[in-house]
């Protein structure tokens, strides 16, 4: 069932399907829901990146636009790397006019909030990222090469709650569920392990 880009996914969907009165597009739709329930969902060394020098501006850090959850936010101190806490806003606000390096961060629309605010002038974020739509035929990501079933069954489960067959969604609901769970015990085995699962993507 290997399949290397978003056509030859969407050829298996139709295959799966096996429906020829829904157009290519509808089910474009259908795969990059699923890619977007997976990037809900799963929590894995491949959604991963790190911004290693975000400016830090009047106490604040713009958030990546592709951002979804925080991992570790540090900075630099001389040499000494420190990781921030995770306070709510108010706090960190309070802390905001204190003297000495930051210490607390919170969100605040798209940004974060440090408090003291300090003199620093970066900041070092590790977060899981949302895996942009595919597009083009050619476009392909891990979850397209290694993924394969998740997508697909999560496709098929969109596709059944389009033709209201509500017996079929559920059937693929609970593979998608199950495709989901086994990906993310993989990758809690894997990550010191060098497969493919453990291995965080340099971008």
């Amino acid at each position: 069932m290997a399949v290397s880009n978003f056509g030859e996914l969407r050829s298996l969907v139709k295959d799966w399907g096996n429906r020829t009165d829904i157009s290519d597009a509808t089910i474009n739709s259908f795969i990059n829901l699923a890619q977007d329930r997976a990037n809900r969902v799963l929590r894995i060394p491949v959604l991963e990146k790190v911004s290693a020098s975000l400016p830090i501006v009047d106490g604040a850090v713009v958030i990546p636009s592709d951002y979804l959850e925080a991992k570790a936010l540090t900075v630099d101190v001389s040499g000494t790397i420190i990781d921030l806490q995770r306070k709510d806003l108010p706090y960190v606000l309070s802390k905001g006019k204190q003297a000495g390096n930051p210490r607390y961060f919170a969100r605040e629309a798209n940004k974060f909030i440090l408090g003291p605010k300090g003199n620093l002038t970066t900041a070092k974020l590790a977060y899981y990222y949302v895996a942009p739509d595919l597009v083009n035929d050619t476009d392909t990501n891990w979850f397209v090469e290694y993924g394969t079933d998740l997508l697909l069954y999560g496709a098929l489960a969109e596709q059944a709650l389009y033709t209201k067959n509500t017996e079929e969604a559920a059937q693929f609901e609970a593979k998608f569920r199950g495709a989901a769970a086994e990906i993310e015990n993989m990758a809690q085995q894997a990550e010191a392990s060098g497969s493919t699962l453990g291995i965080v993507p340099s971008r």
